[in-house]
């Protein structure tokens, strides 16, 4: 029960700190329109992640998001901190969406940055 209660406390702070990201990007209204558009054709589309890597509304809203991000980063120690929290906390999410769709491909990338994290950390047996 302790576990599911820390995974929610998570999930629910990567998602407080993505709306604060995603309300503080300059064009936020073009970030918007994009959301609306790519949810209005979702019911249309395939339910598999892997097809959003070719959608034009992911890739534009992908490419607003990193670039606030590594805007947010000079902001200080604290925002660097954030950012990162955010950082990895999105690749355990990625990691548990590609055990559970069984997609390798992703896989293999998140274990890849999950690799450098491990160095990074100094925890060179699960490296």
């Amino acid at each position: 029960m302790l576990i599911a209660l820390d995974s929610r406390a998570i999930i629910i702070s990567f998602t407080a700190i993505g709306v604060i990201i995603s309300k503080n990007i300059n064009e936020y209204e073009q970030f918007r329109k994009v959301i609306e558009d790519f949810l209005v054709e979702w019911p249309d589309r395939s339910p598999f992640i892997e097809d959003c890597e070719s959608d034009n509304n992911i890739q534009k809203l992908t490419d607003l998001l990193t670039e606030k991000l590594s805007h947010l980063e000079n902001n200080g120690p604290t925002a660097k901190l954030w950012v990162q929290y955010f950082k990895l906390v999105l690749i355990a999410l990625q990691f548990i969406e590609a055990e559970r769709l069984g997609n390798s491909k992703l896989h293999l990338q998140i274990i890849k940055k999950k690799l450098l994290i491990f160095h990074a950390a100094g925890h060179y047996p699960y490296a």
